[in-house]
């Protein structure tokens, strides 16, 4: 039952899981961790995760990561969006000189694709490095899931 949704990997009851579901679904103020945590009997840490899983699930609008039970393809990517410099006026491209040679004013974003249901998730990544994209594979895909990839070298492994 847990398997390939947001409660899976959790050594917590689908009864708490379903309670606080409730909870914060009829929150006309929304909800607390701490809240969560007296009323379901678990820490305030267990809620705050519980917290964030729910509303991401709820922001997605399905408890099911992407690839689902049927194991579809996905496919991943990764970008920079940003301003280009070389179009920029004069004053503000000196401002933002450094940009030029490096990408630090651009931001990294990572997509996922679901190639049967046409769903598309997309997230901003602090950075492009194997451990960052891998870990995001990890907790958006089902387990299982066809993965297609361009060939850079931070999806080898996964």
């Amino acid at each position: 039952m847990k398997v390939g949704t947001i409660f899976e990997d959790s050594p917590i009851g689908l009864d708490k899981w379903m309670t606080a579901v409730w909870m914060i679904v009829n929150a006309k103020n929304g909800v607390s961790s701490y809240e969560i945590a007296r009323s379901i009997g678990v820490t305030q840490k267990s809620a705050w995760f519980m917290l964030h899983r729910i509303r991401e699930a709820m922001r997605n609008g399905s408890f099911v990561k992407m690839g689902g039970n049927d194991q579809g393809p996905v496919e991943v990517d990764e970008t920079y969006v940003g301003p280009n410099p070389q179009r920029m006026h004069a004053a503000r491209r000196l401002k933002l000189q450094h940009a030029i040679t490096n990408r630090t004013n651009k931001t990294a974003v990572m997509g996922m694709l679901d190639r049967e249901t046409r769903q598309v998730r997309a997230h901003v990544i602090p950075n492009v490095k194997r451990e960052t994209l891998q870990s995001m594979i990890l907790n958006h895909l089902a387990d299982g899931s066809p993965i297609y990839t361009d060939n850079a070298s931070a999806y080898d492994r996964v």
